[in-house]
């Protein structure tokens, strides 16, 4: 079985919990998921299945999509609702300063993972030391902020929002940010990811959809083919000699595909010998003329 799962992930379970429900219930031991959603947090979770799992790096990749709600007048030590308060301020900002400092945290930014995080440091996850009360030096890394929209207000100090964003963007950070840019504090009250590059909530299926699809026997129902996420790559199709090189790791013309590589976008391709889908490769240009080579296998 290989394929991918499109997951509609419940609030309160983590991501962890999500993959090893699908791996007991499908019995298979290469499961995976292609971006951590936090506990609280629900909505789609790609969860990779059997050699796909490979592919893992090129879901990661993705943007992401949330609709949300935040707090504002309330900061707390996780940058959530279920947190310790450490900071309250009854004054509320009117909505269009709001919408501006929103505006404001959009393209690139330098973000530090929130102490209550997996992010491993010195062999040991941030949530595991924040736990005990200690800290962490964590450089701040590069993330993109696509947009950061103001939807509506939910009551006096409630804001529903929308971010469309890089991998390891933590909406959390992005709130607590907010709130200081505000000057009263604000924290997440509430998430979900709509959006994982082509996975959509409105395709996701729930634990229970996927159990009744499978001990019926239409895995089709729920399991997406392992390159369908990937179609923004484009495909080259090479003929069936070609796929024992390509297995092997072998440089091959580009022309075998019947490709010409000022046709192709910078970056990687599909690599299909006849109609099989084997995995992701890249073009290479050198004197002796365009080669392609396998990045990532699927078998």
């Amino acid at each position: 079985m290989n394929g991918i799962v499109n997951y509609l992930k419940p609030p309160g379970i983590t991501s962890h919990d999500a993959v090893m429900d699908i791996r007991r219930l499908l019995g298979e031991r290469k499961v995976g998921h292609g971006g951590t959603l936090d506990p609280a947090a629900a909505g789609v979770l790609p969860v990779t299945v059997g050699r796909a799992t490979r592919l893992f790096d090129f879901l990661l990749e993705t943007d992401k999509e949330y609709i949300g709600e935040m707090l504002l007048g309330v900061a707390t030590d996780t940058l959530d609702t279920c947190g310790k308060v450490l900071q309250r301020d009854c004054r509320i900002p009117p909505t269009g300063r709001i919408a501006e400092r929103m505006a404001a945290l959009t393209g690139e930014l330098m973000q530090a993972p929130p102490m209550y995080s997996a992010v491993r440091v010195g062999g040991k996850r941030l949530y595991q030391l924040a736990r005990k009360g200690e800290t962490a030096r964590v450089e701040p890394r590069r993330v993109t902020v696509r947009a950061f929209e103001f939807i509506e207000m939910t009551g006096r100090d409630r804001v529903r929002f929308r971010v469309v964003c890089s991998r390891g963007t933590y909406i959390r950070s992005l709130i607590s940010d907010l709130g200081d840019a505000l000057g009263c504090g604000a924290c997440l009250s509430l998430l979900v990811r709509t959006r994982a590059g082509d996975f959509c909530i409105g395709d996701a299926h729930t634990f229970e959809q996927v159990r009744e699809a499978f001990e019926s026997g239409r895995v089709e129902a729920f399991l997406v083919p392992p390159d369908r996420p990937l179609a923004r790559y484009p495909a080259l199709r090479f003929p069936k000699e070609a796929e024992a090189p390509l297995r092997n790791g072998a440089f091959i013309p580009l022309a075998m595909a019947g490709a010409d590589a000022a046709s192709l976008p910078d970056g990687l391709v599909r690599l299909y010998c006849e109609e099989a889908f084997i995995g992701v490769g890249s073009v290479v240009c050198t004197p002796e003329g365009e080669l392609v080579r396998v990045r990532r296998l699927l078998t």
